[in-house]
């Protein structure tokens, strides 16, 4: 798979899970003028949150290759 074609999968994963939360939190909404600013930021939440994630697998890969690198130094 491209990096491209998975960045693509990436973002629609995101505008899916922020959908999905959207309806089920719809309730919560107080007034339909401010639907747009309430999407946009579920959106920019659910961003946020794939972005720390990817944060933590890496900075675990890099303790990983590190340990490599250390036990084959000894």
């Amino acid at each position: 798979k491209s990096s491209a074609a998975s960045d693509v999968y990436k973002r629609q994963d995101i505008i899916q899970e922020s959908a999905y939360k959207a309806m089920l939190k719809s309730e919560l909404l107080k007034s339909l003028e401010y639907a747009d600013t309430w999407i946009c930021k579920i959106v920019m939440n659910e961003a946020l949150q794939f972005l720390r994630k990817k944060k933590k697998e890496y900075i675990s890969q890099i303790h990983v290759v590190n340990r490599k690198i250390l036990k084959k130094q000894q």
